[in-house]
């Protein structure tokens, strides 16, 4: 499974989960990226100095780094296309369902609170049934 950041609200994965999950080296992404027209912003984000060292407080990324790329869903799959067109369907399926399940930490209080919603509203019907059953006989 993919390990996905965030960044600027944006879920993100680094050149080396990217080349993982793709089974290359950074050389073929750096290539790739070199060759082709990719935006920054929507392909990805190109992090150095104060907001690497910021990024870096919160994610285990190598402290030696002096810059870091980050992929957005669209960048990797573009990236998965031009170097493997035969599994990129694959593997952007892959990505997509890892971006997909990981939540941001506020998503995933977000998701949690509109379970114990439920939750609350079904305890909630429960204990009114007991309260009819017992106070009916």
């Amino acid at each position: 499974m993919i390990e996905v950041l965030e960044h600027n609200g944006v879920k993100v994965v680094t050149t080396a989960e990217l080349s993982e999950v793709l089974q290359c080296n950074f050389r073929a992404i750096s290539e790739i990226f070199n060759e082709n027209c990719f935006h920054e912003g929507k392909d990805y984000f190109k992090l150095e100095g104060e907001a690497l060292r910021d990024f870096k407080k919160y994610y285990p990324i190598n402290k030696y780094a002096s810059t870091l790329y980050l992929w957005t869903n669209e960048g990797a799959c573009r990236i998965a296309e031009i170097l493997d067109p035969g599994r990129a369907e694959e593997i952007t399926a892959e990505i997509e369902a890892s971006m997909a399940r990981n939540l941001t930490p506020i998503e995933e209080l977000l998701h949690n609170a509109r379970i114990l919603a439920i939750k609350e509203r079904e305890i909630l019907a429960i204990n009114n049934r007991i309260k009819k059953i017992l106070f009916r006989g």
